[in-house]
């Protein structure tokens, strides 16, 4: 049993300049803040939106059927696979759950050994797709550099080569293969190598890309992998990069969500969303509850209600996105959610299903 979450280490060293995951001394209590819109430049926007998921959303452009959908194979529809977490009390979780728009169910599978902070993705392959997971940590003395492969039914362990063992770095799909960034490695030092994996060997990039962090995010968006945000030398994050399998480039838009680590992102219809997060700025802890959405150029803000803040586990499923729990507060605070929420495009709906214990630091992707 291990007696904190890694998000609560997060929060109480956010305040000071990182130079590893959850390195230095940690700084007395700090005043929470719940943020619930932003407007990037880090102020409060308007009314809330966390709350009734009833109140209007103004609408975003939809990106077009005709675009690819992350995770989509065929016109099947997709299931998704959520993997591990720290549950409320501290223990870490080995187990598979399958969520197919309706209710979750839970897999009596062998495969991966219990962890957090790992990365998921799926692989598109000429049968339909896989799940793939890489890294993680135990939180007390292993980091993972394994490899995971889910077809549905069950796991099978990848190649044993392939990144060095990491936790909280991010993974996305890129046309037939799964983009690998960053993380933080047993030392707690923050990386910048870029990793590609095509179902049987990975491949280290030679691409100079974005500064080492750990606790960033990336999906698909069109033809290429977005990666914002997250936690580097300097601290929080804010910056907004591309891949397209072969270079990064910077994207500079005139707006853009506030610094921030842990945010949720996926894509609908080849158009990324962005949700929620904390941060550490000017040593005020600050937790997110606001939705981007992030067309290719530039970052809009989705205002409406939807979720409460936190940092949760999202990816897309039938045209939609779905996010399930998370952890919220900090400190002795800090607890950890169990609800699941579709947001279409517009508008969040909060589902009334039952699944998962309460759990925070999982993964998730489509299947």
């Amino acid at each position: 049993m291990i007696s904190r979450s890694p998000l609560f280490l997060f929060l109480v060293v956010a305040s000071a300049a990182v130079s590893g995951c959850g390195g230095g001394n940690l700084p007395g209590a700090q005043p929470i803040h719940v943020v619930f819109g932003d407007d990037g430049g880090g102020e409060l926007d308007g009314g809330p939106l966390g709350g009734d998921a009833s109140e209007s959303i103004q609408p975003v452009e939809d990106a077009g059927a005709d675009a690819p959908r992350e995770g989509e194979a065929g016109a099947a529809p997709a299931s998704l696979v959520m993997f591990g977490g720290m549950d409320a009390e501290g223990n870490l979780q080995s187990q598979t759950w399958i969520y197919d728009g309706g209710s979750w169910s839970s897999l009596n599978v062998r495969g991966p050994s219990a962890r957090i902070e790992h990365a998921m993705a799926t692989l598109s392959t000429e049968a339909g797709g896989e799940v793939v997971l890489f890294g993680g940590t135990d939180g007390l003395q292993t980091t993972f550099g394994d490899t995971w492969l889910f077809d549905g039914a069950g796991w099978k362990q990848g190649p044993s080569s392939g990144p060095s063992p990491r936790s909280s770095h991010a993974m996305a799909s890129l046309g037939k293969q799964v983009v690998l960034f960053g993380g933080s490695d047993a030392d707690n030092t923050p990386l910048s190598d870029t990793w590609l994996f095509d179902g049987k060997s990975w491949k280290k990039s030679s691409a100079d890309g974005p500064p080492a962090r750990y606790w960033h995010a990336m999906t698909t968006s069109g033809s290429n992998v977005v990666l914002f945000g997250g936690t580097g030398e300097s601290g929080d994050l804010g910056d907004t990069w591309l891949f397209d399998g072969t270079n990064w480039s910077q994207v500079l838009p005139g707006k853009n969500p506030s610094a921030r680590s842990t945010p949720s992102m996926a894509s609908i219809h080849g158009t990324a969303y962005l949700f929620g997060g904390y941060s550490g700025l000017n040593g005020d802890f600050l937790q997110f509850g606001d939705t981007w959405r992030f067309d290719g150029v530039g970052w809009a803000q989705v205002v409406g209600a939807g979720p409460s803040p936190r940092s949760a586990s999202m990816a897309a499923q039938n045209g939609g996105l779905v996010l399930f729990g998370g952890a919220t507060g900090e400190g002795d605070s800090l607890a950890d959610l169990q609800d699941t929420w579709r947001f279409d495009g517009s508008h969040w709906t909060n589902e009334p299903t039952s699944g998962p214990p309460a759990a925070d630091s999982q993964a998730m992707a489509t299947q």
